[in-house]
């Protein structure tokens, strides 16, 4: 009734209104999020969320693909918003709490923090798997992404060998800059960064950023040039 009334007011004042239907937040869109804060939030298999399930996504019930915040070809920019205590688990192969994934080329995390989130695999062990509080899942090596003032702490990872609790870079260019991760806590399984980890698709370039600790425990990827700490990965 209020679209029917605004083309009627339209009409009445002499203008002929031009009506044409879209799908919002999707198909390359550009969506802005600034100082907002997902609290609890929650997504479990054959259990009522406490909150919300690929938010943003045209796929918003479906499962197999799980996170409580899915970009899919979209394109955010991510201001002063938090994620603390957000919890994800699904027996699909692919998980993650905020997941970017697809079309997304410069799209953006600032002044953003991760606390107490947790993302746990309920099924089988899988070596493919994707999972993180951030995972970037872009469309390929030429997409990028900004991770800027952003604090990964106190996360957990309870998935496969291949998935670090904080950042997990599976395909795309991130740019990670003045960043900190703390605290996190990968699977017992994992062989990979429990900060930081890049996929054989991914590439990140790291400065100014401080991790848990030295080494390939805390920032690790697939491939021999997929991770550039020359800029003060600390």
């Amino acid at each position: 009734h209020l679209v029917d009334n605004a083309n009627e007011a339209a009409r009445l004042s002499g203008v002929t209104p031009i009506v044409e239907p879209i799908r919002g937040g999707t198909d390359g869109a550009r969506l802005t999020l600034a100082n907002c804060s997902f609290v609890n939030c929650g997504w479990m298999p054959d259990v009522v969320s406490s909150g919300g399930q690929n938010l943003f996504d045209e796929e918003d019930d479906k499962a197999l693909e799980s996170a409580v915040v899915l970009f899919k070809d979209v394109k955010p920019v991510v201001t002063g918003t938090s994620f603390v205590g957000c919890h994800n688990e699904n027996g699909g192969g692919f998980g993650g709490l905020v997941v970017v994934k697809g079309a997304a080329s410069k799209c953006a995390f600032t002044n953003c923090l991760w606390c107490a989130c947790e993302d746990i695999y309920s099924g089988y062990l899988d070596a493919e798997d994707r999972a993180g509080a951030l995972v970037l899942d872009l469309a390929n090596a030429g997409v990028e992404a900004d991770i800027v003032n952003c604090t990964f702490a106190w996360n957990l990872s309870a998935r496969s060998a291949s998935t670090p609790a904080g950042l997990f870079v599976a395909t795309g260019t991130a740019t990670i800059r003045n960043c900190i991760f703390a605290g996190n806590i990968a699977s017992t399984h994992a062989s990979v960064g429990t900060d930081l980890h890049v996929g054989s698709g991914g590439k990140a370039i790291v400065s100014y950023t401080s991790f848990g600790g030295e080494g390939t425990a805390y920032a690790s990827s697939s491939g021999a040039t997929g991770l550039d700490l020359t800029g003060g990965g600390i």
